[in-house]
């Protein structure tokens, strides 16, 4: 009577079963079908995002520019400081 007696170490035996796990989920083609169909969805979505956020980007940049264009200043220069001064017709008075 032989009597076989497994001397490998105990994370040895787990990692012979983890790779024969591997081993089998390699070769289910509907997992791994489902898994590749997954990641695709959510990167044409990421892309998705990222190709509008430009457009989107790009309009907000080109609208605030046309607003910072569109600023009025003026400058006022004070003759005589006794004579009341308007500007868009308020009246001020310096003293």
């Amino acid at each position: 009577m032989i009597i076989k007696v497994d001397t490998r170490i105990p994370h040895e035996r787990k990692e012979k079963k983890m790779k024969k796990k591997i081993q089998n989920f390699m070769k289910s083609e509907k997992g791994l079908s489902n898994v590749v169909a997954t990641i695709l969805l959510i990167l044409v979505a990421v892309l998705a995002v990222a190709l509008i956020w430009t457009f989107v980007k790009q309009y907000i940049d080109s609208q605030k520019q046309k607003i910072e264009d569109t600023k009025i200043s003026k400058e006022i220069t004070v003759v005589n400081t006794e004579a009341p001064i308007e500007i868009d017709n308020y009246i001020a008075e310096v003293a």
